[in-house]
């Protein structure tokens, strides 16, 4: 039988159940994904250009700045990894809101639909980067690279979780979310939207903490400090914006002062050590702030924000290739005499050049993958009986 989970309404709005959300509000999560995907961009490119992406080591509890303007001006790249925060937010608040319209939870019809989003265009890109990367799959560590990717395991090891590709731990930890949903939506009913979210941010704390208790948090893209267990907070809180705007209701009181202080923590705990472990969190409560005012906004999008939406739409094939296609078409600029060796071209047109360049390729890619699995997913739902 279809493992099914009744929905609690919560006085949704009539303008929400009869008509829906204009399609121009939602338009405003792919801007958010373009962004999202703009600031890893940048974080992995100066990474690649530069051999290291958080420009200075830790001397005692803070971060050491050198002595040169360029250090402060490029200090807000490093942050570029809290495009994940904001990639993690907007997963929850889709997967949740798209609940929210149904009348049923189908376990087997999600899960059936999130294979066949992600599986088939991640497969191509993990096969793609074994072969470029010429990872013996005989050998023993090479059989666990390729096995705990495929798996979506390679997030829990440091010797696999920057494996094959960098930028896959997190499209593992996105996997767990899912497996995790039918668990918040259990607690949901049990204890409301609002204990759930608190139930996660205890977790969280008291996994971050036990943690500390043992080892000092250096780098906060580890396998320890990226746990599901620490970061299903931020994943959840995805999923309480979607209610609140489910339900025509803003997640946050308005207040001059919330975003700010936040950002401020945020910066504070990417420079001190003690706090450095909930640096990711605090990005994503940025990111909630920021995503929730976003989305409450009635007015048209702009000329900009509508030239972003082709990027959000490919967001996803995107950061599955962006962080090696970086590596090989910087490999070629330093082997050619096509492009200056000059500090300005190298941090403003060489970016924007590989930016095109891989947005070219994850277009070809959504087209080839992306759109066709969807659709295939819709067909073959059909044979199991499960809802499209």
């Amino acid at each position: 039988m279809e493992t099914t989970l009744p929905i609690r309404m919560e006085n949704p709005p009539e303008s929400s159940v009869k008509t829906g959300v204009s399609k121009e509000r939602f338009s405003r999560l792919d801007v958010l994904r373009a962004l999202a995907i703009a600031t890893v961009f940048g974080f992995h490119f100066m990474g690649s250009l530069s051999g290291w992406d958080h420009l200075y080591a830790w001397q005692g509890n803070w971060r050491t700045f050198a002595p040169t303007p360029a250090s402060y001006i490029m200090y807000p790249v490093t942050l570029g990894w809290s495009g994940v925060s904001l990639f993690f937010i907007i997963s929850g608040f889709v997967i949740h809101y798209s609940f929210l319209k149904s009348e049923r939870f189908q376990l087997r019809s999600f899960y059936w639909r999130r294979l066949w989003k992600i599986y088939p265009a991640y497969l191509a890109a993990l096969l793609f980067f074994c072969w470029y990367t010429k990872l013996d799959i005989q050998s023993r560590e090479g059989a666990i690279q390729l096995v705990t990717h495929l798996l979506f395991l390679h997030n829990f090891h440091e010797d696999t979780f920057f494996g094959v590709n960098g930028s896959f731990w997190s499209l593992a930890t996105e996997v767990q979310f899912y497996l995790l949903y039918p668990l918040f939506l259990s607690m949901r009913r049990q204890i409301g939207l609002n204990g759930s979210l608190l139930a996660a941010l205890a977790l969280s704390l008291f996994c971050r903490l036990t943690l500390l208790a043992f080892r000092e948090c250096s780098y906060v893209i580890s396998a320890e400090w990226t746990f599901p267990g620490i970061l299903w907070f931020d994943w959840i809180l995805g999923a309480f914006l979607a209610e609140r705007f489910f339900d025509g209701k803003p997640a946050f009181r308005a207040s001059r002062f919330l975003l700010p202080a936040l950002i401020a923590f945020f910066v504070l705990s990417s420079l001190y050590k003690p706090a450095y472990a909930f640096s990711f969190s605090l990005a994503s409560l940025v990111s909630a702030l920021l995503v929730d005012r976003y989305i409450q906004r009635k007015a048209p999008l702009s000329r900009w924000e509508a030239a972003l939406i082709p990027v959000g739409l490919c967001s996803y094939s995107f950061y599955l290739w962006h962080h090696p296609l970086i590596n090989t078409f910087l490999y070629h600029h330093r082997h050619t005499d096509l492009i200056p060796e000059t500090p300005l071209w190298n941090v403003t047109l060489v970016p924007a050049g590989i930016f095109l360049l891989v947005l070219v390729w994850s277009r070809i890619m959504y087209h080839v993958f992306e759109k066709p699995s969807v659709m295939l997913s819709r067909r073959t739902a059909r044979w199991f009986h499960l809802s499209a």
